[in-house]
């Protein structure tokens, strides 16, 4: 008989309880169209805080926060994800469904141990209805459709980050499909062809250690739209995080009832986000939410109701 061990993934994965993930990097976008080129670059932030322990469906789960602040914006994604035997279930994140909350789809994400030529398939085809392309339409969703999706553990190699140099295994996650789009409708309308793409392909590539977490990812995203006259319609976006620090949480709670904390000694205070909203000593008023407050080399979660 072999017994699983509850967290064995998980704790594979580096998915751990208070762990906190702070990664940095870029984005890029470019788009080629009837109109001429457009494109934009914008360094971002990301933080990654594992943040809930809990059973979802009868399987141990864990849920993260992660919040990506790029120049133009910020992203804020609410993730569970859960094991069953050696495998990772996460609910992938696509979009917006027909009622504006989230589209998440239930995926086999990771299988664990690592091994190298290791091969399996997310579980994430078919077709959605929502808005994907960001233009929030009502009067036309969006359409997409997976119809491939594979996951592979190419090798293992060592990876310099500012967090320093690791072994990591790296794996390489290919989407594919078409996709009908509203924005595409409406910028490219008067063209009389539908918004229909020819392809869309989102390369995805990232760099595990096992025990600790993902050090590094690279995104590739490309779309083309084939119109009459052979006009074509091609957008591309690059973006890549690389990871600066890790922290695990002291587990301890703060809970402060009335929204003010006297700090005696000097503290960095962040939001969840890894905004810095304090610096120094002295009295503070805080709105309700969670912090993190830094003293030394001690990192502390604090809930202010």
């Amino acid at each position: 008989m072999i017994w699983l061990v509850v967290g064995q993934a998980l704790n594979y994965l580096g998915i751990v309880n208070n762990k906190l993930f702070v990664y940095g990097g870029w984005r890029r976008d470019s788009t080629l169209a009837p109109t001429g080129n457009s494109g934009s670059y914008s360094a971002k932030v990301e933080t990654l805080f594992v943040n809930q322990n809990f059973t979802y469906n009868g399987h141990p789960a864990r849920g993260i926060y992660t919040a990506i602040h790029y120049q133009a914006g910020s992203s804020i994604f609410e993730d569970t994800v859960y094991e069953v035997g050696d495998t990772l279930r996460r609910l992938y994140i696509i979009g917006k469904n027909t009622s504006g909350g989230p589209y998440k789809v239930d995926i086999k994400a990771v299988v664990t141990p690592f091994s190298i030529n290791n091969y399996w398939i997310l579980g994430l085809s078919g077709p959605y209805v929502g808005d994907f392309d960001g233009d929030n339409s009502t009067q036309y969703y969006d359409t997409l459709w997976w119809f491939a999706d594979t996951a592979k553990v190419l090798s293992q190699e060592n990876v310099s980050v500012p967090a320093g140099t690791f072994s990591a295994y790296k794996m390489f996650v290919r989407l594919k499909g078409k996709i009908w789009s509203s924005l595409i409708k409406t910028q490219a309308g008067n063209l009389g062809f539908d918004p229909y793409s020819d392809s869309l392909i989102r390369d995805y590539y990232i760099w595990w250690v096992p025990n600790l977490g993902y050090v590094k990812d690279s995104l590739f995203s490309y779309v083309q739209w084939n119109g009459p006259f052979n006009v074509k319609i091609i957008s591309k976006s690059w973006e890549v995080s690389v990871l600066q620090s890790t922290t695990s949480i002291v587990e301890r709670n703060s809970i402060i009832s009335n929204e003010l904390i006297n700090f005696k000694d000097n503290v960095i205070l962040y939001d969840v986000s890894g905004k810095v909203v304090f610096k120094g000593k002295g009295l503070v008023k805080l709105n309700k939410g969670v912090y993190f407050v830094r003293n030394n080399q001690k990192l502390i979660k604090i809930i202010v109701r």
